[in-house]
C-alpha cells in the first residue's frame, strides 16, 4: 500500500529560504481542511531527531531558531517535549 505525501508537508529545514508569511498560511489552510489543530506530530519527531543529530551548539541554535520561528504551528505538548530535547542537547554539547 502506498499513500501520496505532498512536500507542503513537509516542515522547513534549515538551509532553505526561511518559510515566509505566505507559507504559513498554506500550511495553516491545509491543517484546516484536515481538521488539525497544529502542525503533524512527525514535524515534533523530525525535529527532536535534527537536535539530537546536532554535532555543534551553532547547529543546534540553527535548528532551535527555525524551531522558534514555527513554533506556533506545533502543539503545546510538542514544543515543550522539544524544549525538553534542546536543552539536553546543548547540555550534552557544552558538557562533553
Amino acid at each position: 500500500m502506498s499513500r501520496f505525501v505532498s512536500y507542503a508537508d513537509f516542515p522547513p529545514v534549515v538551509g532553505v529560504e526561511s518559510p515566509s508569511g505566505l507559507d504559513f498560511g498554506y500550511w495553516k489552510r491545509r491543517m484546516a481542511s484536515r481538521k488539525q489543530r497544529s502542525a503533524p506530530d512527525f514535524w515534533v519527531d523530525f525535529y527532536a531527531d535534527r537536535f539530537q543529530k546536532a554535532v555543534s551548539v551553532a547547529e543546534l541554535l540553527e535548528w532551535g531558531e527555525l524551531v522558534g520561528a514555527v513554533k506556533f504551528m506545533l502543539g503545546a505538548i510538542g514544543l515543550e517535549s522539544l524544549r525538553k530535547v534542546y536543552a539536553q542537547e546543548k547540555y550534552l554539547l557544552e558538557h562533553f
